[in-house]
């Protein structure tokens, strides 16, 4: 099932994070996103924190959990642009968000657009936990893959877990056996 079809079938719960410049976070519940197309997606953003933190970082993350389930989405996104059309954005609040128009109409708001650039689901199942990996880099710069499960500070970890990282370049010999989350 692609994510248009996705969202339009599921009910749930979502959490817009956002990020000022110096990494400070904020999570707002926002409504399931508008799809422009199967890359990219919209919202509608009252003037306050979510939006403000995009505006020096265009890096966000939607997190959307299903009713009744722990399943869900992890979307990572970067904002591409904004609208600021108030009889358009009116328009959509009308159609899509009947609840909070009266409360928003007279007030200043977005339609921010962004790219969506990975997918992934809200929770890994533990089955798939054993063969996920994570890139890193050490001091000089070489890339490593190592089991997510593995991940300790460098200062504390013991030579069986670093006998499990593997350099970047062994991962195009066995690349069927790693899934790598970046």
């Amino acid at each position: 099932m692609d994510l248009i079809e996705y969202f339009k079938s599921k009910k749930g719960f979502g959490i817009l994070a956002t990020a000022d410049s110096d990494g400070i976070v904020d999570g707002a519940p926002y409504s399931k996103p508008h799809f422009e197309d199967g890359h990219t997606v919209s919202f509608i953003m009252a003037d306050r924190l979510s939006h403000k933190n995009l505006e020096s970082n265009p890096r966000a993350a939607f997190i959307f959990k299903e009713e009744g389930s722990f399943e869900g989405k992890r979307m990572f996104l970067t904002k591409v642009k904004e609208e600021t059309n108030a009889d358009m954005i009116n328009q959509l609040m009308q159609a899509y968000h009947p609840a909070w128009y009266e409360a928003y109409k007279d007030k200043k708001k977005f339609l921010v657009y962004f790219k969506i650039e990975k997918v992934l689901p809200l929770v890994v199942e533990e089955t798939d936990r054993d063969s996920l990996y994570v890139r890193v880099k050490d001091g000089t710069g070489s890339e490593f893959l190592c089991p997510i499960d593995a991940l300790v500070d460098p200062k504390d970890a013991t030579e069986e877990e670093m006998a499990n990282c593997v350099d970047s370049a062994v991962v195009g010999r066995y690349a069927g056996n790693v899934k790598v989350v970046d």
